[in-house]
């Protein structure tokens, strides 16, 4: 490998995928886009730009004061009007990192199914969301949500709530899965009425049965987490490892190795060779700046290279059908095209012309070039094809071009591509063959372009795959075309397939077939058995191509077609439609790699999301094909089961590892269909900030009337502990627990007392005092040393007061049937170039969906079986152990307990595993174990250590007891302690009078 590739490599491998940049202390390059689904209201900028600069602020404090929101463009619709707005440049609805559109549910979410550390797709907000007031009791202020999804999105942490484990046992006490565990609260059941009820138990879980949701303290006294609950006041950064609640079940603690938010921000994510060093700004930070612009229609020059190479293999000839097909079906009415031709030479075929008839297309169509030779002076096409550009307004700025090389450039690119760049032009490029020119991909990555590197293979059919991808989304996803299908075959006989044309498309429907030699004889039939032949289609000898536009909607359900040749040649067929209604968005699929270059050290990811208007596809058959420019493929079946590769299950995102790597460009095509019937539509929670149902706004605990300090909820009735907040001595906070001897209204008489320490960077500490001298009223005096004022501690009586937020509105759950339906997407063409000679050998995969279950004395584990590499294969042998301690095993799981696995024969991957065992010793009724897996291939390469999986044995309870919280005991409990009380001195009275009487008898 040349010098000028290595560099051109190294920079795709540092280079940030999203755009968004760190620029001293401020993030800049942040694209909000609004679809074209929004109708125009001027109010939704106002609203964007508050939450922005709230956000800032927010964003500032949750970081010690080292970053800020510094810039940030507002992407409008098309539709817009009455205002001058800026024109836009390189953004995109589909490049934006936060979009605002219309969903079925107003909770602001991120896209996020990539591992722990990595960055998100987007963040997603609806309109309602930001223009609707009301949404701020349910999910908190906008800037501090807002800050709880950008920390998805740029620093791939997750969610520390739960919505499926909102409770868990921790050694034999039920906790509430949150983070910190200073966050205090209670249990309520909320009836259909808007009343309370205390919250069932289940019998044999001994957990809250469904329904029953954690009510917070309005007023805490944590500062952490934003990644639980940024609703509330105190809540403005995130959780570090001394405040880090390990046990809960949540998927911070899941995907990110039990690792605190804190921590993967600074350890693992996109800025982490950044954020320790920056120092944090000295003064407040300054209110983001706010560019507004807006697309237009869209105008694009086709820049093409005809050189004496691209008579090779046909290539001319390719491009032509290639580029017909997009003039023909791909780019949308009222756009302007030119086609400008390079070789030795650059030459305008066509000047900018608007589409606004079949007529327009069709000659525009006859202007593509056919011929040629010459040397490859790409600078003179580059050159030429922004002077086009320019001709409609005088600037690049916003426009783009679609630039497509078989080869190495003749003279220097470098010399005109940097130019290019700087123009604010969008560059789409296409390294047509293995040898053209690396600066390619630098011009799309850098314009927000797109880059595809197709092969020679005529039957891979990805010129015409590439050509058909180059669309410019605005959100409005009826209006672009959607790939029904593609697929080729070298054959001498017949080529037949079924295409599904599902309810959601129709509109403007066309199969597109190439021959290589000879004009075959083809047939295609709908549904309902009408039969079109080749006397209904248009044939265009000299492109060798054969089409069929379907007239009106077509008809939902399987065509079949049938191609008959009498010699061997390759055959292609391409299928393409719109949507059926404007009112119906398609479904889509979207195909991408983790990465955009490998250097074989990090596993690749191969990811296909099936969706309809964000609603997630599940159930469906996923397989993609990875084709080398030498023409070897790897076809993978991708899977949405919730392991391996997989993030989540049933969350439309089909997923698996790519292993059999080789040097060099490689392509990557999905082909998705459903003619089983078993696809649904489902709706799934994303990872976002939560709804909250409500606040406890008064707790009725024990408080210091000079303070107002509240009392943790967990108490018995001699024992009450108060939380209290401390600056002195460099404390973070201070914890007396008071042992009570009598309670009334007015006072509490305490025989002893103790002070929990938790100092800044150490654990808790327990500082006892012993017994005060009187066993009068108590005084917070001497609790620190005399360093605070008498204040008396009283005893409010009152019942908790819960405040309910609106619910939330209702959104169905119902799986909705999908239908038969087929699709094909391609993913930008990615790179591979290894640091070795030889491919890498990749360890069995991280095991993700680990879980356990305590069986009487026995123990259950189950799991999805791991790969020989990564997910692929079969791995040679499991590792369990289990510990008492959660840390010790995540940290030092070889020291943890082994566990016998002699019989454990592991299964292909993806096969579901279980184990049962004994552990030596009998498990106690409360006690809480946790479990690891590592699994080892062949080369005795090892896994990572599994999720820890976390099993209680709670002995089931056929009379379990409600849920008691302590706001609505306070009563019942002083009648009890005075009814205590009083039997005591009746008790003590009497044995006084017996022991006397016996004295005077005696």
């Amino acid at each position: 490998m040349d010098s000028r590739t290595v560099l051109v490599l190294l920079w795709m491998l540092l280079s940030s995928s999203t755009g968004i940049k760190l620029d001293g202390n401020g993030y800049v390059d942040i694209t909000i886009a609004i679809s074209s689904n929004v109708p125009q209201d001027n109010t939704l900028i106002d609203k964007i730009k508050n939450m922005f600069t709230e956000g800032s602020i927010y964003l500032h404090q949750a970081l010690e004061k080292k970053v800020y929101f510094k810039e940030a463009t507002i992407l409008v619709p098309p539709h817009w009007n009455g205002v001058k707005f800026d024109r836009a440049s390189t953004e995109s609805y589909e490049k934006a990192k936060i979009r605002i559109d219309n969903a079925d549910s107003d909770e602001p979410y991120a896209h996020q199914y990539a591992e722990c550390g990595d960055e998100a797709q987007y963040i997603h907000l609806t309109p309602n969301y930001l223009l609707n007031d009301s949404v701020i009791q349910l999910y908190g202020p906008r800037g501090k949500v807002l800050v709880h999804e950008w920390a998805h999105l740029r620093w791939g942490v997750y969610d520390e709530y739960s919505d499926t484990k909102p409770f868990y046992h921790s050694n034999g006490h039920l906790a509430a899965t949150r983070c910190s565990n200073f966050i205090n609260g209670e249990f309520h059941h909320v009836n259909a009425d808007g009343s309370l009820q205390r919250c069932n138990i289940d019998p044999q879980t001994l957990l809250p049965i469904e329904g029953c949701k954690y009510f917070p303290y309005k007023n805490q006294y944590t500062d952490s987490s934003i990644m639980f609950m940024p609703s509330l006041d105190s809540v403005i950064t995130f959780c570090q490892a001394n405040e880090h609640n390990y046990e809960a079940p949540n998927l911070q603690n899941k995907k990110c190795g039990n690792k605190p938010t804190w921590s993967v921000i600074f350890e693992d994510s996109v800025d982490k060779d950044t954020l320790p060093s920056l120092k944090p700004m000295q003064s407040s930070p300054p209110a983001p700046i706010f560019k507004v612009v807006q697309r237009e229609q869209r105008v694009i020059c086709l820049i093409l290279d005809v050189s004496g190479s691209m008579t090779t293999d046909s290539r001319i000839l390719r491009l032509q059908q290639a580029a017909t097909h997009l003039l023909r079906n791909i780019i949308e009415d009222q756009a302007s095209v030119g086609i400008v031709s390079f070789s030795t030479d650059a030459k305008i075929e066509s000047p900018l012309t608007t589409i606004d008839s079949g007529s327009t297309r069709e000659e525009l169509i006859k202007l593509l070039p056919s011929k040629a030779s010459g040397s490859t002076n790409m600078c003179n096409g580059l050159n030429l094809g922004l002077q086009v550009l320019r001709t409609d307004d005088g600037v690049e700025l916003g426009d783009e071009i679609i630039f497509l090389t078989d080869g190495e450039a003749t003279d220097n690119i470098d010399n005109c591509s940097r130019h290019a760049i700087k123009t604010g032009a969008i560059i789409h490029t296409i390294a047509f063959g293995p040898n053209a020119a690396n600066a390619l991909r630098d011009m799309a990555t850098q314009t927000g372009g797109i880059y595809f590197s197709p092969n020679d293979q005529i039957t891979s059919n990805q010129l015409m795959d590439a050509f058909a991808s180059l669309t410019l989304s605005t959100g409005d996803y009826t209006k672009d075309p959607v790939q029904l299908e593609s697929v080729g075959k070298t054959t001498s006989d017949w080529f037949n397939g079924t295409v599904s044309v599902d309810q959601t498309v129709g509109n403007k429907t066309s199969f597109v077939i190439i021959y290589q030699q000879s004009y075959p004889i083809i047939s295609i039939q709908s549904p309902s058995g009408s039969v079109y032949s080749q006397t209904k289609m248009s044939h265009d000898e000299s492109l060798k191509t054969v089409t069929l536009n379907v007239p009106g909607t077509a008809e939902p359900g399987d065509w079949k077609y049938s191609i008959q040749t009498t010699i061997s040649q390759s055959l292609t067929i391409t299928v393409t439609s719109h949507a059926a209604s404007a009112d119906v968005p398609p479904i889509i699929v979207k195909a991408r790699m983790s990465q955009q270059f490998s250097d074989g050290t990090k596993p690749m990811i191969v990811f296909a999301e099936v969706s309809q208007n964000y609603r997630p596809v599940i159930n469906a058959k996923v397989w993609a094909t990875l084709e080398s420019q030498t023409g070897s493929a790897q076809e993978l079946q991708l899977l949405d089961n919730g392991a391996g590769a997989d993030a989540f299950k049933d969350d439309g995102v089909y997923s698996r590892y790519f292993t059999k790597l080789e040097n060099g460009r490689i392509s990557l095509k999905v082909r998705v269909k459903n003619q089983d019937g078993q696809a649904r539509f489902i709706v799934q929670k994303k990872t976002g900030a939560p709804y909250v149902p409500g606040y406890v706004v008064n707790d009725g605990l024990l408080r210091n009337c000079g303070t107002g300090c509240r009392v943790d909820e967990a108490f018995t009735m001699d024992d009450l502990v108060d939380s209290i907040s401390a600056d002195t001595s460099g404390l973070r906070c201070g914890r007396v627990q008071l042992r009570i001897a009598f309670i009334t209204p007015g006072r509490v008489v305490v025989v002893s007392w103790r002070r929990s320490l938790v100092s800044a960077g150490y654990g808790p500490e327990t500082v006892d005092y012993g017994k005060p001298r009187d066993k009068q009223t108590h005084t917070a005096k001497g609790l620190y040393g005399g360093s605070t004022s008498d204040q008396r501690w009283k005893f409010q009586g009152s019942e908790s007061v819960v405040e309910l937020n609106p619910p939330k509105p209702p959104v169905s759950e119902e799986p909705l049937e999908v239908g038969s339906f087929t699709r094909t997407a391609i993913g930008e063409s990615f790179e591979v170039a290894f640091t070795g000679s030889t491919p890498p050998n990749f360890p069995p995969n991280k095991i993700t969906d680990l879980s356990a279950e305590i069986q009487e004395d026995s123990v259950l584990l189950s799991w999805t079986a791991p790969g020989e590499d990564l997910d692929q294969g079969t791995a040679k042998s499991y590792e369990i152990r289990w510990s008492y301690d959660l840390q010790m095993l995540r940290e030092s799981f070889s020291s943890a307990h082994v566990v016998n696995t002699s019989t454990v024969s592991p299964q292909e991957a993806g096969s579901v595993e279980q184990h049962s065992f004994n552990l030596s010793f009998t498990i106690q009724n409360g006690t809480t174990l946790f479990f690891g897996v590592q699994s080892e291939d062949e080369q005795n390469a090892k896994s990572e250590t599994s999720n820890i999986a976390q099993a209680s044995k709670i002995l089931p309870d056929p009379n379990p007891p409600g849920i008691s919280n302590p706001g609505l005991n306070l009563t019942v409990l002083i009648i009890s302690l005075c009814v205590v009380a009083m039997v005591i001195c009746f008790v003590v009275a009497i044995t006084t009078w017996a022991v006397r009487r016996r004295k005077r008898l005696g």
